[in-house]
């Protein structure tokens, strides 16, 4: 079974709820999952677990509760055609141009769910996010669901602080 279809379970629901983020790093250095599932464990304990955690060739799938996560790491920048739009936003972040010139790889992550509502797969996916980027160094994080880019440590503190308010779901 391909990556993809690893991801999503053989088959793809119509009210399968996404989310998709790309880390980018200085280096070509591929990423330690297991640091990144680690730092999640540490920072947000409140997350659930990672399981089934499965890597090959550059590439993890694993489970949380309820949905699936996915992880490429992909030793190249990310094709700048993509990230023209969300860089003309980036009022937030001046060094953003910058930062995405000098990146040598970044990271394909995915999760979804068939099962959970969409800010627990966001608020999942995101924390793993965070954690990728806190344990590989990475500069900065193109947020494909939101067409954004972050600079990292931004994004990690962030992370850190974020809760789910009472009632939330």
């Amino acid at each position: 079974m391909g990556v993809f279809s690893k991801l999503l379970g053989g088959k793809r629901s119509s009210e399968t709820v996404s989310a998709l983020a790309m880390p980018f790093f200085p280096t070509g250095a591929e990423p330690s999952i297991e640091d990144a599932i680690d730092w999640v464990r540490t920072h947000c304990p409140d997350s659930g677990s990672i399981e089934d955690v499965d890597t090959k060739d550059g590439a993890m799938t694993a489970e949380f509760p309820g949905g699936r996560l996915g992880v490429v790491h992909v030793p190249a920048q990310i094709p700048r055609d993509d990230l023209q739009g969300p860089l003309a936003l980036a009022w937030h972040w001046p060094e953003a141009q910058e930062a995405i010139e000098r990146h040598e790889s970044h990271a394909i992550c995915f999760a979804s769910s068939s099962q959970l509502s969409p800010v627990t797969v966001r608020l999942f996916h995101t924390r793993f996010v965070a954690g990728l980027a806190a344990t590989a160094g990475a500069s900065g994080i193109y947020n494909g669901s939101a067409l954004l880019v972050r600079e990292a440590a931004e994004f990690i503190s962030e992370v850190q602080r974020a809760q789910r308010h009472a009632g939330g779901e």
